[in-house]
């Protein structure tokens, strides 16, 4: 019976991080592999703030859910990706943890460009 009652409550705790978890799907249109920095928006030298950091291959994707949690309560992050650390990166900035988003990295004369959209929601 507790075990019960402790699977369902782990289960319902789950699905509520999951119904205000916001997507964001990342896509790589790069022929090399991309190095992705997702941090949160705000004043780095006075504030600390969260930071993940991932790769994604060459014309890959990746689908990671975003929560104010991720970024120590705050609610706008940005997201980097860079091929070479000699070329530019490509950023996109106030992205918000509330909204679902589709973010493409292409490869472009100068480096790596980044473009957002908003995407509507998807089931879990």
């Amino acid at each position: 019976m507790k075990v019960n009652v402790l699977l369902t409550t782990i289960v319902c705790l789950s699905a509520s991080l999951c119904l205000r978890a916001q997507t964001l799907e990342i896509v790589n249109e790069n022929q090399k592999q991309v190095d992705i920095r997702v941090y949160a928006e705000g004043d780095s030298f006075t504030e600390e703030l969260s930071e993940r950091c991932f790769h994604i291959r060459a014309n890959g994707k990746c689908t990671q859910y975003m929560t104010p949690q991720h970024f120590n309560g705050k609610s706008l992050y940005a997201i980097s990706g860079e091929t070479n650390p000699f070329t530019s990166s490509g950023t996109c900035r106030n992205l918000s943890v509330h909204r679902n988003y589709r973010v493409v990295f292409t490869d472009d004369a100068i480096g790596t460009s980044c473009v957002a959209m908003e995407t509507t929601p998807q089931p879990h």
